[in-house]
């Protein structure tokens, strides 16, 4: 959906008499990939930096999801397995606790 066809939505659809648009930059960090396996599946890791520190990592969601159908365990608890398994293979790079 664009622009347009969201005032649009919001003018038709709401009792609003007006909308406001103001312009939005995003600033991302850094990032980067990184594989790890659970079961069978390579599952994509996500890696996010800040001042070349890890900050967070998060498993892509369809590979999880492939994971935890592979292994027949719920997909609750195949993120956190992907994450610990991220963990133990990039554990060497950080000298301190990841924040989140």
């Amino acid at each position: 959906m664009d622009r347009e066809e969201v005032r649009e939505a919001v003018v038709t659809e709401t009792p609003t008499i007006g909308t406001r648009a103001h312009p939005v930059q995003k600033h991302e960090r850094e990032r980067e990939f990184t594989t790890v396996a659970l079961g069978d599946t390579e599952v994509r890791i996500k890696v996010a930096r800040h001042r070349r520190r890890i900050v967070d990592v998060q498993p892509e969601y369809e590979d999880v999801a492939a994971a935890a159908d592979q292994l027949g365990v719920p997909l609750k608890t195949a993120p956190a397995r992907s994450v610990a398994a991220a963990e133990t293979a990039l554990g060497k790079e950080r000298s301190e606790p990841w924040t989140t």
